[in-house]
């Protein structure tokens, strides 16, 4: 009875772990099109342009991580599976440490590459913006989750609950991108956009 239960409760998660992915990648895929869209026609192209250079930027720093939340979550199966609560929570301490040196190391190479920021645009870009003020802001935004907290979510991919990872993730970019659809219409300037 009890392998039986356990079976049904993977399948429910597996479900749930599809319905609710495919939610969270259709905010994550529509909402950005959306967005430059609203980029360029309300405030201009070269401020999509901007914001899809930070974004390579940090994606490119993001790959500092190497693969490490998987090795968190693929250590954690086995005590997840014996049910060893101290030993999950002995792991979730050493990958928060982890986690924040990840997060100082991509700060310090993203602060030691600003200063190459305008060799990195090949055209002109808009006069009454900062690029280190902004490019500062996209960082900082990209280190927040390996500063807080952002390697707990290895526990719910452990436990193959990935669908609370996707609802949380849905409602709350959900709720950033409509914010930054009404800053983008009504308000029309790039660092609120940003800030939001």
């Amino acid at each position: 009875m009890f392998y039986t239960k356990k079976k049904l409760d993977r399948t429910q998660n597996t479900l749930r772990n599809i319905v609710f992915g495919i939610v969270n990648k259709i905010v994550m895929l529509a909402f950005p099109f959306i967005i430059r869209t609203l980029i360029i026609y309300y405030i201009g192209i070269q401020y999509a342009g901007l914001n899809n250079l930070f974004v390579s930027i940090l994606q490119v720093l993001n790959l500092s991580e190497l693969g490490f939340s998987s090795a968190i979550v693929y250590s954690m199966y086995k005590p997840v599976a014996e049910n060893d609560i101290k030993k999950i929570c002995i792991l979730l301490n050493y990958f928060k440490k982890i986690y924040l040196i990840i997060g100082l190391i991509i700060l310090g190479i993203g602060i030691v590459i600003m200063p190459l920021i305008p060799y990195l645009i090949k055209d002109s870009y808009p006069s009454d913006v900062n690029l280190y003020i902004l490019y500062l802001l996209f960082l900082v935004n990209t280190c927040i989750s390996y500063f807080f907290g952002g390697y707990k979510s290895s526990v719910l991919n452990a436990y193959q609950r990935t669908d609370i990872i996707s609802n949380i993730s849905s409602f709350s970019l959900g709720g950033m991108y409509i914010l930054q659809i009404c800053v983008l219409i009504c308000v029309k300037d790039y660092y609120v956009y940003i800030l939001m």
